[in-house]
């Protein structure tokens, strides 16, 4: 059967989508969407809720399906002062979820080619060093971020693609900054050796005469 030729383009630099879908990411794990993180599969979503508050929503994903809730009167007015997306839409669409995700592959969301992962602390936001994220730890103290090359930090581990949980990478980043951390050491206990190797026998510094 003939098919008509695609008429699609890219719209959006690869890497600058994919950092807003860790971004989002984010919500779920340890944001204001909470609710669906028991799904157990990868999720983005954003909620939402405007001043009053007159509307919630939420919306959000997999890598193959994008749905959302939206709440609120067509003539606008209150929903009531603890109406917020995270506990009135959230739980909706997770309701749905749990039917229309059911027998779906758990496909998860994949690092263009490109992108850096740097090690932050979520309460600074400031990169850290010589700490790992704890995977099973969704509120781990530190977390991956995705950076765009050249934005980043520049002491940190860094992954062209793929997913920073994944524990191969996780195993491989630890063994760098092992190896790091031993030649450091190493090299001062060169630089140790050394002066006292310029020491006399009475115990003085050899002092050097031109």
């Amino acid at each position: 059967m003939p098919r008509p030729p695609s008429r699609t383009k890219q719209l959006l630099d690869p890497m600058a989508a994919f950092q807003m879908v860790h971004v989002m990411e984010g919500v779920i794990q340890r944001g204001t969407a909470t609710v669906l993180r028991d799904l157990n599969r990868p999720l983005f979503g954003k909620t939402g809720t405007t001043n009053g508050p007159t509307n919630v929503w939420f919306v959000g994903g997999t890598p193959d399906i994008v749905a959302g809730v939206y709440l609120g009167y067509d003539t606008p007015r209150s929903l009531g002062g603890y109406a917020q997306g995270g506990r009135i839409s959230a739980p909706i669409w997770r309701e749905w979820a749990q039917t229309a995700l059911k027998n779906q592959p758990k496909v998860p969301f994949v690092a263009p080619p490109g992108i850096r992962w740097v090690r932050i602390d979520r309460a600074t936001g400031k990169p850290v060093f010589g700490v790992f994220p704890t995977a099973e730890d969704p509120k781990s103290d530190v977390i991956w971020e995705a950076f765009q090359p050249q934005t980043e930090e520049q002491r940190s581990f860094r992954s062209a693609i793929g997913d920073p949980y994944n524990e191969a990478q996780r195993q491989q980043a630890l063994q760098a900054w092992q190896q790091a951390q031993l030649q450091k050491q190493q090299d001062e206990d060169a630089q140790s050796t050394g002066r006292e190797q310029q020491l006399d026998a009475t115990g003085l510094p050899i002092k050097n005469s031109f």
